[in-house]
Parts: structure tokens; C-alpha cells; sequence
């Protein structure tokens, strides 16, 4: 069976599939954290008692601030289905996403509150710090909220400049 359609639609089934814009978005929290992760084993990076518990109280306040802010960005968005641009958003199926990176992002906060505090349970007195595995858990679990966050806030921002503009003030 031969291919019918134009030289250009075969090279484009020819081709290898590259990565869009959206899988890079979807993945690289995800990517990033077993990068930073594996990067931080393979260096054996750990965390040294006299900053263990700083740090670990640390990343636990900006991990709880997070997620309350990210459940107030949640109920700022929830009635954006009904506005002009949340109907494009919906129409062009992008909307699923933007509740979708909204939940890992209070997800990762959370989880990383909640690693921070079984951490501090952890903590042996005396001891060198962290281990090195629960060391590696902690810098993948904050690169994953960090970027988590980072993305949803760059959406956040795009789509409060998209509604500010004359198109979409009326809804």
C-alpha cells in the first residue's frame, strides 16, 4: 500500500516526534527533580547536622505559605470556566491543565511540609545531618514543589495579563 497525500504530510510522518511546548510544561517539575535528585546523589551531596533542622524548618514554612497561596490562586480560578477566556481555555481542551499543574503544585507543597516534618522526627542528635537518601529525598521533593510552583505562577500571571486586556474585560 503506497502513501497517498502530499510530499510534506509524508515528511511529516517521516519525521521524529520532538517535544512540544505543553509536554516540556506537563514534564519538567517531574524532570527536573530526578535530575536534581540523581545530581545530588552522585555528587553525595548531604545535609549537615548544624543546618538539618534549619533547613527542614525552613523549606517547611515556605512549603505550607505555598500551598495556602495556591489554594487561594484555586479559588480565584474555579469561576474562571464561566468567563470569556476560561471558555477559550476549555474550548481549546488547555483548561484541564491549568487545574491539573494547580493540584500537583499544592500536592508538592504539601508533600514537601509533610517530608519536612517526618524529617525532623529523623534527625539524629550527634549524628552527621540527613543521610544521604533522605537527603536526596528532600532536594528532589523541593526541586519538584519549587518548579511545581514556578510554572503555576507563570500561568497565573499570563492569564491575569490575558484577562486585563480589552478583549476579555467583559468576562
Amino acid at each position: 500500500m503506497e502513501f497517498v497525500g502530499t510530499r510534506a504530510e509524508k515528511l511529516a510522518l517521516d519525521a521524529p516526534m520532538l517535544p512540544t511546548r505543553l509536554d516540556v510544561e506537563r514534564f519538567a517539575p517531574f524532570a527536573l527533580a530526578v535530575m536534581a535528585a540523581g545530581a545530588w546523589f552522585c555528587l553525595g551531596g548531604t545535609v549537615s547536622e548544624a543546618h538539618g533542622s534549619q533547613l527542614l524548618s525552613a523549606l517547611l514554612s515556605a512549603a505550607a505559605i505555598s500551598a495556602g497561596f495556591l489554594a487561594t490562586a484555586l479559588s480565584v480560578l474555579l469561576p474562571m470556566g464561566s468567563t470569556e477566556l476560561g471558555r477559550r481555555l476549555h474550548a481549546k481542551g488547555l483548561l484541564v491543565y491549568v487545574h491539573r499543574y494547580l493540584r500537583s503544585a499544592i500536592f508538592g507543597c504539601m508533600l514537601l511540609a509533610a517530608l519536612c516534618v517526618v524529617l525532623f522526627f529523623l534527625l539524629p542528635e550527634g549524628q552527621p545531618g540527613l543521610g544521604r537518601w533522605q537527603s536526596v529525598l528532600l532536594v528532589g521533593m523541593t526541586v519538584y514543589a519549587a518548579t511545581a510552583l514556578a510554572r503555576v505562577l507563570e500561568i497565573l500571571l499570563h492569564l491575569f495579563e490575558r484577562m486585563s486586556q480589552p478583549e476579555d474585560r467583559r468576562g
